[in-house]
């Protein structure tokens, strides 16, 4: 049973959530509650685990479009190429996390915490990311297009080949330390 187990979590043509559903038809587990599933389980089902804890946890190639993470704990979680389009990440902590070749494109990661992230090849456009702690993440070849970081933290961030065409960074500190100060004086936040 371990080796189906593990041929099924290895197997990555199936989905997260069929690999999931398998193992709970081999009866390896509890049967699923719906009042109270584990965090990983409420996620896949109810597309939304606020405050969870998520370390280190594997959903690579995962489908997590607009989901609500909000405040969840994803420390050193397994993203590489999931499609987190128009999720809630708010107030999040990716410390760690791999998010390689990721789509955040218009999600929501104000406030969140992306300290030595891995958004290399990501597609971030639009995504609104004020006040977010990129500290020494590496944003090479990231797509940051028309994205809010309007006070976050880019110090010591790598940046190579990384777009920010039309982004706001009024306030952020990019990664010399530099604190951006253009676009400031203007009041408005409309593009």
């Amino acid at each position: 049973m371990l080796k189906q187990m593990k041929w099924l979590s290895q197997n990555p043509h199936l989905s997260l959530a069929a690999t999931l559903l398998l193992g709970f038809s081999l009866n390896i587990g509890e049967p699923l509650r719906a009042e109270n599933p584990p965090p990983l389980q409420k996620l896949l089902l109810q597309k939304e685990c606020r405050h969870c804890n998520l370390r280190n946890v594997d959903l690579r190639y995962a489908n997590l479009r607009g989901v609500d993470l909000s405040g969840a704990d994803l420390t050193e979680a397994n993203l590489y190429q999931a499609d987190l389009q128009e999720s809630r990440l708010s107030s999040a902590n990716l410390t760690g996390a791999n998010l390689i070749n990721v789509n955040l494109l218009r999600a929501d990661l104000q406030q969140a915490n992306l300290h030595r992230a891995k958004l290399i090849g990501a597609d971030v456009r639009s995504a609104q990311l004020n006040g977010a702690n990129l500290e020494r993440a590496d944003l090479s070849e990231t797509d940051l297009s028309n994205a809010d970081l309007r006070g976050a933290n880019l110090k010591e961030a790598t940046m190579i080949s990384t777009t920010l065409q039309q982004s706001l960074l009024c306030g952020a500190v990019m990664p010399t330390g530099y604190t951006f100060k253009r676009g400031c004086e203007n009041k408005s936040t409309e593009r």
